[in-house]
């Protein structure tokens, strides 16, 4: 834990260039309480309505969520979605001026009927219509200028034509030209047209189908290595978490932290913004890789596409090693710099101030509080291990430091962090 939290110290705004294919996702939520009397169906009562912008366009807005500068390339067409969605980007911060209208092309759109928590129909509106020449020239010509000061490109397939073999080339030859890294997440079963990326990042399905004569993801995984061009294969599983190939020969497994899923709806993009901020900032592949796992458990607790913040990560590493309750100096240190916007109660307790009647008022304390994080700090080494475990077992209590000298040259550094003394 303490290891991925410093990486996700570490991740800084950096500008990523994002290109692919934009959608316009409308979700309907309601309740059903009857049976349609016309037919067999669930009657959904409306009572909220949203508008999102989806596939590489969630992908943008996940990025701006993390703290990353973005320009987007794209298209959409020269109708009402395509100028709700260049509005709703723009409103985020993105920087849409590498996206274009097409005339006569109808900005794809998808909409969710959703019923709780639970997706009854999704309803999509939609042409797969190659892109024209002269969008494609634009494009291509516009490159060199979209991509200066770029620090990462990450390239979203939806497969609805806007990434053409020319495209997709010229993309990826930039960033080889740039020293840049660049992250496919690929649609398209022949994965030569991503020939030159750093990490191309398909789910198993996607994989399989790549390689329709193997029998496993494994032999399937080292078959695409053999044939294409890439640094890293990088396979997305679901629940069995994320799996890194090499062309060495070698192979990484990282299994999801499990947790309620609700919606799996965008779930791919949380992943490759992620992923894209991580390495942007110059994490190693390995801690990328696990954080986009953590920040794909995030999204799907969330119904409906969801931006997961840096945040949301810290979060979800504070809760999720709820075994690690005991803690020492250095790891509080570092969970303060990434929970800087949760709110955390610490109380602490000086040196040779406890005893067990001070178990109750500890207890007490941390029920006071049921809208912060509880943590109990000793000042002193505490040798006694069972008595740490112990109170680290009180209920209201998330941690129990200790070794952690609290100074007046050592201010809290955020306005959401209290400090008491039991």
């Amino acid at each position: 834990m303490v290891a991925l939290t410093k990486a996700l110290n570490k991740i800084t705004p950096k500008t990523i260039l994002v290109v692919g294919d934009l959608l316009l996702d409308k979700y309907t939520f309601g309740a059903t309480k009857r049976i349609s009397p016309e037919a067999p169906v669930p009657v959904l009562l409306v009572n909220k309505e949203e508008t999102k912008a989806g596939g590489a366009g969630n992908v943008a807005l996940n990025l701006i969520t993390l703290g990353m500068r973005v320009r987007l390339v794209g298209r959409v067409g020269d109708d009402a979605g395509g100028s709700m969605l260049l509005s709703l980007l723009a409103s985020d911060g993105v920087d849409t001026s590498g996206v274009l209208e097409e005339k006569g092309f109808p900005t794809p759109t998808k909409m969710r009927l959703i019923a709780g928590s639970q997706q009854l129909l999704r309803v999509d509106r939609e042409k797969s219509t190659p892109l024209s020449d002269e969008i494609e020239r634009k494009i291509i010509s516009s490159l060199p200028a979209l991509t200066q000061g770029v620090d990462l490109i990450a390239i979203s397939d939806y497969a609805k034509g806007f990434l053409s073999d020319s495209i997709l080339r010229a993309v990826i030859d930039q960033a080889t030209t740039l020293g840049i890294p660049c992250i496919v997440d690929p649609k398209a079963t022949d994965f030569q047209k991503y020939a030159g990326c750093t990490v191309l990042k398909p789910n198993e399905s996607e994989t399989m189908r790549a390689a329709p004569h193997q029998s496993t993801l494994e032999k399937a995984a080292f078959e695409l290595l053999n044939k294409v061009p890439m640094n890293v294969l990088m396979v997305t599983r679901s629940e069995a978490g994320i799996s890194l190939f090499y062309p060495s020969g070698q192979s990484e497994h990282y299994p999801v932290i499990r947790k309620e899923v609700r919606d799996g709806t965008g779930a791919g993009d949380t992943v490759l913004a992620m992923l894209s901020a991580a390495l942007a900032s110059k994490l190693p592949l390995q801690e990328a890789v696990q954080l986009a796992n953590i920040a794909a458990a995030c999204c799907v607790e969330v119904v409906g596409c969801a931006c997961i913040s840096l945040k949301d990560v810290a979060a979800h590493l504070f809760d999720a090693y709820r075994s690690e309750k005991i803690w020492n100096a250095e790891t509080l240190g570092t969970m303060l710099e990434a929970l800087h916007f949760e709110k955390l109660l610490m109380i602490k307790i000086p040196e040779g101030a406890f005893s067990p009647d001070k178990l109750v008022k500890l207890s007490a304390i941390a029920r006071e509080h049921p809208d912060r994080r509880v943590i109990a700090c000793f000042e002193e080494e505490v040798q006694d291990r069972k008595l740490l475990e112990l109170i680290s077992s009180l209920e209201p209590l998330r941690v129990v430091v200790h070794g952690m000298k609290w100074t007046s040259e050592r201010p809290l550094k955020s306005p959401n962090h209290m400090l008491i003394n039991l």
